[in-house]
């Protein structure tokens, strides 16, 4: 016998259903795209968008993680900072937005885990001072580990740990030499998904067999199109429960930014070579971490050029 969902878990179902209802009328790619954007909820993506997606190095964007709370979190701040809203009341708001979040992903595992590393890595872009971002991920390992031991075994809590500490080491060196020339929006936006791609590639590398020859090129390309997808997106399922034909705008305005991605990945999976094989053997996966490492040191001179 199945019991009926709850008050919480009922309202979670409304504005789920609201955010598919109001991309309902776009075309099938981006009407899939978006919710995994938003939600993690990839139920609609058509399987050759899916595998596109692996072969491009883009995957990451359509699973739930510290990046999408990163952007959500982001956009709330910016919005309070207009609007006056400063000190406790504004960590106030953070605190809700995270858990809102938590809810809608539906408060699996690694959704929290996700947004324990969401807020590491907006720890790391600047709510914490200079050094501080190492300590808070230590605290979110230890405290993730004791909730849930087994996290230690699963392949998705090293990639989440990678991706902060890559966020952590490198994107704020990165975000300021891009700084130089490119809005500082536009700098973080780039900067954070690079960092976490190359940071996560060796265990991405020893999962699927090959390495995304295109996957920086392809990251790069999408960067600035995630955070208004994402953000739109989330405004949308917001919402969506009060104004419909609001939602239904944001929806479509979000759907652009996901079309677009959608191209991006047809274009990079396309191309000769875009993935090539890779030893998964522990000298293979040294090489290839020592590679992205080198990349990741040189990176500061390419930015500021």
């Amino acid at each position: 016998m199945l019991a009926a969902p709850g008050p919480v878990e009922a309202a979670v179902n409304t504005v789920r259903e609201g955010l598919r209802t109001a991309v309902a009328g776009l075309p099938e790619e981006p009407r899939g795209l978006l919710p995994g954007l938003v939600l993690g909820d990839t139920s609609k993506m058509p399987a050759p968008l899916v595998a596109e997606f692996r072969v491009a190095g883009l995957t990451h964007l359509v699973a739930v993680s510290g990046a999408n709370l990163v952007i959500l979190l982001a956009a709330v701040f910016w919005i309070a900072g207009r609007l006056g809203v400063l000190g406790w009341w504004r960590r106030g708001l953070g605190l809700v937005t995270v858990a809102a979040f938590v809810v809608l992903c539906r408060g699996e595992p690694s959704v929290l885990r996700a947004a324990a590393m969401g807020l590491v890595g907006l720890a790391a872009l600047g709510w914490a001072g200079a050094g501080q971002g190492l300590r808070y991920l230590s605290w979110a390992i230890i405290g993730l580990v004791m909730f849930d031991p087994w996290l230690s075994r699963s392949v998705g809590f090293a990639l989440s740990v990678l991706a902060s500490a890559g966020i952590i080491w490198w994107a704020r060196g990165w975000a300021k030499a891009l700084s130089e020339w490119l809005p500082a929006w536009l700098a973080e936006a780039i900067a954070v998904p690079v960092a976490a791609q190359l940071a996560t590639q060796p265990v991405v590398t020893a999962i699927s067999g090959q390495v995304s020859v295109v996957g920086v090129l392809a990251n790069l390309a999408a960067a600035p199109l995630v955070g208004p997808a994402t953000v739109l997106g989330f405004a949308a399922a917001a919402v969506s429960v009060i104004v419909p034909p609001l939602a239904v705008v944001l929806g479509w305005a979000g759907g652009g930014f996901a079309q677009v991605l959608c191209w991006l990945a047809h274009g990079a999976s396309g191309f000769p070579g875009a993935a090539v094989v890779w030893p998964a053997g522990p000298a293979g996966l040294a090489l290839l971490a020592v590679g992205c490492v080198v990349l990741a040191l040189a990176a500061p001179l390419l930015w500021a050029r």
